[in-house]
């Protein structure tokens, strides 16, 4: 197993974003729409079935009206970082986090990644934290995304419920 730290995320959606780890309500982070922050390689949950993306995974939110963006965890069988956005089923509707904006390929494993939301899809860097590789690939996808819609970019339900089912 390969624990994964979340280091910078960046938002190219036009709705700020907050993220919150659902194990320890002390890591939360807010985004401003097209900005980024850090989260300080804040380890994504290990999750293997729906119940544990809910109770566990970082909820990225809405600061608009804090409605579902996505979940953010770590799939416990094949190690990789992945999201969902899917009330019901998050772990039945989990895509792996994509090796950069151009690609679809899963993101290896790795000590620690820079996230980016787009509007249909979560993607993957290697942490370029201590240099400022990753204000220069922030604004090359930003700079990429034309139309902000997608999965991500609609609003979902309202938040579910904070247990764990």
């Amino acid at each position: 197993m390969w624990n994964t730290g979340c280091n910078n995320i960046g938002n190219t959606l036009n709705v700020g974003l907050t993220i919150l780890d659902n194990e320890d309500h002390h890591h939360a982070v807010g985004v401003f729409a097209g900005g980024s922050a850090n989260f300080n390689s804040t380890i994504f949950p290990w999750c293997s079935n729906s119940a544990e993306v809910r109770g566990k995974a970082f909820v990225v939110t809405s600061q608009d009206d804090g409605t579902l963006r996505a979940y953010l965890f770590q799939d416990y069988h094949t190690n990789h970082v992945c999201w969902s956005a899917e009330v019901n089923d998050p772990w039945g509707a989990r895509q792996p986090v994509t090796n950069g904006s151009a690609s679809f390929d899963p993101q290896r494993a790795l000590s620690a990644v820079d996230i980016i939301i787009l509007p249909d899809r979560v993607c993957a860097f290697p942490a370029q934290s201590e240099n400022d590789t990753w204000e220069t690939i922030f604004d090359g996808v930003c700079k990429a995304i034309t139309v902000v819609t997608g999965v991500l970019g609609k609003a979902l339900p309202k938040k579910p419920p904070s247990g764990g089912q």
